[in-house]
């Protein structure tokens, strides 16, 4: 799961049983009381990057 939203994104996909991405802004902080997300990035492209990095090792087996 991405998202921007620290509560309805990530801690959603947390619920769901998915591994998270938070794409932080600016303008958002982590709250303390949430556990973290998976991985944190600036951009989309981060994002991606990211994914592709965990995608790759399943693609070659």
């Amino acid at each position: 799961m991405i998202g921007d939203d620290p509560i309805l994104d990530v801690a959603g996909g947390r619920r769901a049983g998915l591994r998270t991405i938070w794409l932080q802004t600016e303008s958002t902080s982590w709250p303390e009381h949430q556990p973290g997300p998976d991985n944190t990035v600036v951009a989309v492209a981060d994002a991606v990057e990211v994914l592709l990095q965990t995608a790759m090792p399943a693609m070659r087996d």
